[in-house]
């Protein structure tokens, strides 16, 4: 079984939703959706008119903590389809109609689990790092991971801040 999980919130119920149910309808089997507490009380009404697909809408109150919010997807799908699929989207990403045909193939065959190339950006930023942290944190053996240019700010340590973007995360729940 192919889900569809997102993490989400009420403000999307008319927006970015409706579209993801009607791009993604014939590709998947259900819509896992974890709500921030701020879905209307007739969401499912609404967004029932714009797929044919089961909608399963899981609330937990927004804490700024994305693993537990996604942890309560992957525990839904753990526990009610053994060998089920997650198909990872953010309310403002939207698959192409190749890769869900894709998945929808990959996840009728034996595979466990499917990744597709992710683009790292890597930018160089430099920053000082707290005397009081080094201590708290015991980073006296700090070091720098340098991509880029090798110099550093006088008092400073480099660091680099890592993006990611347009990856895919797809994985079966064990």
């Amino acid at each position: 079984m192919l889900n569809y999980c997102m993490i989400t919130e009420g403000r999307y119920v008319d927006t970015y939703l409706p579209l993801h149910l009607k791009r993604a309808n014939d590709f998947v089997d259900r819509f896992v959706l974890v709500d921030d507490g701020t879905f209307p009380s007739d969401a499912v009404e609404r967004l029932s008119k714009h797929t044919t697909k089961p909608i399963v809408i899981l609330t937990r109150k927004w804490d700024n903590n994305h693993s537990k919010q996604r942890n309560v997807y992957v525990d839904y799908v753990r526990n009610n389809d053994a060998n089920g699929w997650c198909l990872v989207m953010d309310s403002d990403e939207f698959p192409s109609m190749a890769l869900l045909s894709a998945l929808r193939t990959l996840t009728q065959g034996e595979s466990d689990g499917y990744e597709t190339p992710s683009f790292d950006i890597r930018i160089p930023h430099e920053y000082r790092i707290d005397p009081i942290a080094k201590l708290l944190f015991q980073l006296d053996d700090f070091k720098e991971d340098v991509a880029g240019n090798t110099s550093s700010s006088p008092g400073g340590e480099r660091v680099d801040i890592e993006f990611r973007y347009n990856e895919l995360r797809v994985y079966r729940t064990i």
